[in-house]
């Protein structure tokens, strides 16, 4: 199956139409037709949106796996960093068991999709192919957490993929009280089996070239100040952001308080730190 990781956010839906496109009608089959989650809702598209699809409000991270042939989605998830509206926080911390997290170093992934059986079938791709896509998006996820300087996520996700994470030793973990149509689970970064993961990759080095091209092309707020010592220890990037800086004579911009890690990021308003479990 030839297929590339395509990162964009939603600001950019225009430049990926059909993979976006299917990618929301591949949610809506998945998790309204198939899943039965009645809390989620579809537009007269068919497309299954909610509120942090809204550009207006957000403009969420997409790491989505596209067909070369037709540019249609076979598999995506969203990201968004915790310290800003994310849908645990918004909806689920009653669930949470008081579990707390926060901060640009923590970010939340949802929307976790592989289209229907039926869509891949029709293109030729075997379950067993498909279940090679999990693994994709987890080391294209692993490239973007290691550039942007992520050290954890936390996500919403069926049992299904909980369990093939499981079995496959992802070190995840899961937190918050039992739900019947998800599980809420973390994960540190660094613990990744990112190795093992390269293994059962046909283009493992394409798919973190890919990761690293969009962040070599974006010059976004998350490229445009350090959020993290990561991307100063990768001379490329260090190299984009001095050009950025220069030309745009804001030579202090990196060494601002808006710009570095600070303390009080990672702490609750009663100064206790934030954490997600004892493995972070």
């Amino acid at each position: 199956m030839d297929y590339r990781v395509q990162i964009f956010r939603r600001s950019e839906f225009h430049l990926f139409s059909d993979l976006a496109r299917t990618m929301l009608e591949d949610r809506k089959a998945i998790f309204m037709d198939g899943l039965k989650w009645d809390a989620l809702h579809a537009n007269h598209m068919g497309w299954e949106r909610d509120e942090y699809d809204d550009i207006t409000k957000h403009d969420a991270f997409y790491v989505a796996l596209e067909d070369k042939k037709t540019g249609l989605h076979l598999a995506s998830g969203r990201l968004l960093p915790t310290n800003r509206p994310h849908m645990i926080a918004d909806h689920f911390n009653d669930l949470t068991g008081g579990v707390r997290y926060s901060g640009p170093r923590t970010w939340e992934l949802t929307r976790l999709c592989i289209a229907p059986l039926g869509k891949l079938r029709s293109a030729g791709i075997s379950p067993r192919e498909a279940g090679k896509f999990i693994d994709t998006l987890a080391l294209a996820g692993h490239e973007f957490a290691s550039v942007s300087g992520i050290d954890n996520y936390v996500g919403i996700m069926d049992r299904l993929v909980y369990h093939y994470y499981q079995k496959n030793h992802y070190n995840v973990e899961k937190f918050g009280a039992p739900h019947p149509d998800f599980v809420m689970a973390a994960w540190n970064v660094a613990e990744m089996p990112v190795a093992a993961l390269a293994t059962r990759i046909e283009n493992a080095d394409q798919v973190l070239h890919n990761v690293r091209q969009f962040f070599s092309g974006h010059d976004n707020e998350y490229m445009s100040r350090p959020i993290a010592p990561a991307l100063y220890e990768r001379n490329e990037i260090k190299q984009f952001e001095l050009r950025r800086l220069n030309s745009n004579g804001a030579g202090n911009r990196a060494s601002s308080k808006d710009g570095a890690f600070r303390q009080q990021d990672f702490q609750s308003p009663d100064g206790g730190a934030y954490h997600v479990s004892p493995a972070f």
